[in-house]
């Protein structure tokens, strides 16, 4: 029972790490697309 408590626990952080990483991306991604978008419509605008 001790050894499947700690396997699904070692799969939790994995998963868990795996998550905020992929957060972490998604959340740069969309900063770098509002500024992007920011930045063409201030061309637009000129």
């Amino acid at each position: 029972m001790q050894e499947s408590t700690s396997s699904v626990k070692t799969e939790w952080i994995v998963h868990m790490k795996k998550t905020e990483s992929n957060y972490h991306e998604d959340t740069s991604a969309v900063e770098s697309g509002k500024k992007d978008l920011a930045e063409v419509l201030e061309i637009w605008q000129k």
